[in-house]
């Protein structure tokens, strides 16, 4: 049994390594700025992936969270995290299924976040029209992805698990045909921000975690500064609600 400040001592080193994640920083302002907290609701994620990234700070906003991903061996590594002495998070369900064919009834999620998965769904159309059938009607969606002409400036950023790539107009209309309407949208990975990104892609790590920490919080506080800019970026999302 862990003492309370072993694990307190455990969330802070965590907090630091969410934090040193140029990833986290970049999206974490626009994901948690335009979807309200769901105290007395549910909240699902799609593709939860193998961390608690989002997953712990959404279990926090709300009633309930789904944590829903199409690879099993990814959830479960993510539910055996969450059940450690210090993470203990109560409030998830851990459910395996593909977001175009989801085993919710309709209208029983007041909030749904789609954080980069989008492009990695080949029937995108599907996915949207399924997003828009689980969520109620004052419910909320965000939907975050990689720009598709975004730029580069230390080196080019592929991703060869991308099914395709949007811009802002091709994302509104996909969101259009899902039956879902765009009531924001936004940007992210300001030009200070993609070169941190690209920067921390190549950081070794080290053997000792510690290490690695102190090297990447650096380059993650120069992008937390970069995404003041309000300039356009190379990452692009929108915030959106049934039709």
């Amino acid at each position: 049994m862990l003492s309370k400040y072993t694990r307190l001592l455990y969330r802070a080193v965590e907090w630091l390594y969410d934090w040193s994640n140029v990833y986290f920083i970049a999206r974490y302002r626009h994901v948690f700025g335009n979807l309200p907290p769901c105290h007395k609701g549910t909240t699902l994620e799609v593709g939860c992936g193998d961390s608690l990234l989002w997953t712990s700070r959404l279990a926090a906003r709300s009633r309930l969270l789904i944590a829903m991903d199409l690879a099993g061996d990814r959830a479960r590594n993510a539910k055996q995290l969450a059940s450690r002495p210090h993470s203990q998070l109560q409030n998830v369900a851990w459910v395996v299924a593909d977001v175009v064919a989801m085993p919710f009834r309709s209208g029983c999620l007041e909030a749904v976040t789609c954080i980069d998965v989008i492009e990695h769904i080949p029937d995108h159309h599907t996915a949207m029209s399924e997003i828009a059938r689980v969520i109620t009607d004052c419910g909320k969606a965000v939907v975050t992805t990689m720009h598709e002409n975004r730029p580069h400036y230390l080196y080019p950023v592929v991703f060869a698990d991308h099914v395709r790539e949007y811009t802002p107009e091709s994302l509104e209309q996909l969101c259009h045909e899902g039956r879902m309407r765009v009531v924001k949208h936004f940007s992210f990975y300001k030009p200070l921000t993609m070169v941190m990104r690209e920067l921390q892609g190549v950081i070794p790590r080290f053997k000792l975690p510690l290490v690695t920490l102190l090297v990447r919080l650096p380059v993650a506080l120069l992008a937390y500064v970069g995404e003041i800019d309000a300039r356009p970026g190379g990452g692009i999302g929108v915030v959106i609600e049934p039709c």
